[in-house]
């Protein structure tokens, strides 16, 4: 049976543009089982829309050839590892669809009331060529803040799916496979296996078989792609290495179906946190050729890669769609947005001793909704409470302090190893140690320590985790000796995390350090800076009260920096709400004094 309705302010019935040479057209059209669909087509390429399918875009070819989709193209929010409550109105609801050009429509779902997301999609169609730019944009409708990805899911006939891997991947093996049941999902990147996968070079390729899988990658090479009987269908979108990747780590995705007939293609956008009113955009574009290349197996799809790159352009913004701002980045309002604080030194740190609930409870009021835990051994029988407290409040876990020794050899990093696998947590480990080596010389030093870090890391990798290094003084707190073990480490998911209130006596090369530390950083961590301030008993400021701490920030800001940012309180003898509220209101001030009313106006 045919669905019917109207469509948007019931004005698609009327239209129907033809651009005499071009062929150029939107019209309403039947299609399968939807009488109220939206077609565009510029003479070369066909696009066909279904409002009350969810807004899915069910037919795109080119040249008369066959429709590459089965399933068709929508955009969901995720991550799937964080199980988003239901969503129908999003994933199925009526869209409402309007014209807002030649050939570009927008398409504007119901308000989901069970996560306060409301979908924009706007599709824009090339005059020529299949090229179509997609714009994707996530709103907060609801009255708190929300946390989740985009997820382009997009159900096609792909004999073959492929994407290039990240050579300086977070994954031992540089992809990753998902598996456990439904709702006990988790990805493997230490070791993972299918006859679904083929690794050719630097390229993943799926290929046919009768095993249902779901793959992925920390792919930063800005495109995935699937190829079928001489078609190739190229996504191109952004990507940003230092953001939350929440899905396992993966920017890009494939689900393979057990008949070997369907490959569901999937670039995410990183997680991004949007109080009431935000909106986040993840923009991409399509293109659909026919190639010359003869493809026989997968042995000859690394051919399809230079085609592939010149089809994999940057989109074009349009000048009256409303929806191409800036917002694309994954931290829209600044790195020092309130949104990208993390609180840490708040547990041992603390002197009215609160416990985890009270802990959570403590940050849903002062509107972080980050958090890095650190902990002494009286808080390890509150390990399982803390994580669910956390769950509970919607505060993310950024970061867990963790010991600088070998996991087989330590009994608190295998408990904590288990809570994290237990609780499906991927986040960071930040580790400090003492000089590895004492009485070595430089070579004999960070042999030692990347002997503990790369077992730290390697352990990390089983669930998904990256390991950072924690500057806390002597050798170890330098960053040119973290880079060379990092260097000698040789792993993906080691990186740094740096400390203001650990740096004192390098705050004039500060600006040289944070090139050198850029391409391995993970998070940093503000304070209070002035000159000798550990001699003068104020190794610990809040942000405003300090005289060299401006000029840091300004050169974090400079930098494109775009990572967590931590704000701390690390004076027992306060109340680590007051010192949170202290570094809140000096960092307003100080991004006051640096015109960033952007992100002041979080605060």
């Amino acid at each position: 049976m045919k669905r019917k309705g109207t469509v948007g302010l019931s004005v698609l019935g009327a239209w129907s543009l033809l651009i005499v040479g071009a062929k150029a057209e939107i019209r309403t059209v039947t299609y399968q089982k939807w009488d109220d669909c939206v077609e565009l087509t510029n003479g070369a390429a066909r696009i066909i829309v279904a409002p009350s399918a969810g807004g899915r875009v069910v037919h795109y070819n080119r040249d008369n050839g066959p429709n590459f989709f089965l399933g068709g193209y929508q955009i969901d929010i995720g991550p799937e590892l964080e199980y988003p409550p239901a969503h129908q109105p999003l994933w199925s609801g009526r869209y409402e669809v309007e014209k807002i050009g030649p050939l570009s429509v927008r398409l504007i779902s119901p308000k989901d009331e069970a996560t306060g997301v409301q979908i924009v999609k706007v599709l824009e169609l090339a005059e020529s060529g299949a090229g179509l730019v997609v714009r994707q944009m996530m709103k907060n409708v609801g009255s708190k803040e929300i946390a989740y990805c985009l997820w382009d899911r997009t159900l096609t006939g792909a004999t073959y799916g492929l994407f290039e891997l990240n050579p300086k991947s977070r994954f031992p093996a540089r992809w990753s496979i998902r598996q456990g049941e439904s709702r006990s999902y988790r990805y493997d990147g230490a070791s993972p296996s299918s006859p679904r996968v083929k690794i050719i070079g630097d390229l993943l390729i799926t290929v046919p078989g009768k095993k249902m899988e779901k793959v992925g990658a920390d792919s930063v090479a800005g495109w995935i792609a699937g190829f079928r009987d001489g078609w190739l269908y190229v996504k191109q979108f952004p990507v940003y290495p230092n953001a939350d990747y929440a899905d396992g780590g993966n920017s890009v995705e494939f689900w393979v179906d057990p008949a070997g007939t369907r490959t569901e293609i999937e670039p995410l956008s990183p997680k991004v946190r949007l109080q009431p009113g935000e909106s986040y955009s993840f923009d991409e574009r399509w293109d659909l050729q026919r190639v010359e290349e003869t493809i026989v197996g997968a042995d000859d799809i690394p051919k399809l890669l230079p085609t592939i790159r010149k089809m994999a352009q940057l989109p074009k913004g349009s000048a009256d769609d409303k929806t191409s701002s800036d917002a694309a980045r994954p931290a829209p309002l600044g790195v020092f947005a309130k949104p990208n604080l993390v609180a840490w030194c708040i547990v041992p740190f603390d002197v009215k001793k609160r416990g985890p609930e009270e802990r959570a409870q403590m940050l849903k009021r002062l509107g972080i909704s980050r958090f890095a835990y650190d902990y002494r051994a009286e808080h390890i029988p509150t390990f399982d409470q803390e994580m669910q407290m956390l769950k509970k409040y919607g505060i993310e876990l950024t970061a867990f302090w963790f010991p600088g020794s070998t996991p087989q050899k330590n009994k608190e990093s295998q408990i904590i190893l288990d809570l994290l696998r237990r609780h499906k947590i991927t986040t960071q480990l930040w580790v400090s140690m003492g000089d590895p080596a004492p009485k070595s010389q430089q070579a004999e030093k960070v042999e030692a320590g990347a002997a503990v870090i790369r077992a730290i890391a390697e352990e990390a990798a089983k669930i998904g985790c990256t390991v950072a290094l924690y500057n806390h003084g002597g050798w170890y707190g330098e960053p040119e000796n973290q880079i060379a073990i990092i260097q000698q480490v040789k792993l993906p998911n080691v990186g740094i995390v740096y400390n203001f209130h650990h740096g004192h006596d390098q705050m004039d090369r500060f600006p040289d350090l944070l090139k050198k530390m850029q391409p391995y950083l993970l998070a940093v961590n503000l304070n209070g800076m002035i000159e000798d301030g550990p001699k003068k008993g104020k190794m610990i400021l809040p942000l405003g009260q300090g005289g060299r701490e401006l000029g840091m920030l300004k050169v974090i800001q400079a930098s494109g920096y775009s990572g967590p940012i931590g704000i701390l309180n690390h004076r027992a003898d306060v109340d680590a709400e007051q010192g949170l509220r202290e570094n809140l209101e000096g960092l307003r001030g100080l991004l006051k004094q640096m015109g960033d009313d952007k992100a002041g106006q979080t605060y």
